[in-house]
């Protein structure tokens, strides 16, 4: 893997307690998607935004976006800040 697409992950603070269903962290994008199109996701995606981040925790990760789409609306309000 190209070291401009390798993607990592940090942890700033230390972790809180962890949520759990049925075993597995779950976290915000879970529930913002659902469970159906959450399972969709590839597993590696899953594994990184499926967990808890408490709230003074903070997670940086590195990489580059490919792609973004957004409405005309969204597109003005990206160009404004």
């Amino acid at each position: 893997m190209h070291s401009a697409t390798a993607r990592t992950e940090r942890r700033v603070s230390r972790p809180d307690a962890r949520s759990q269903i049925g075993g597995a962290e779950t976290g915000p994008f879970r529930a913002l998607l659902g469970e159906a199109q959450w399972l969709e996701l590839p597993a590696a995606v899953r594994a990184r935004f499926g967990r808890h981040i408490a709230p003074d925790e903070v997670r940086l990760y590195r990489g580059r976006v490919v792609e973004t789409r957004l409405p005309l609306a969204g597109r003005i309000l990206a160009n404004l800040g």
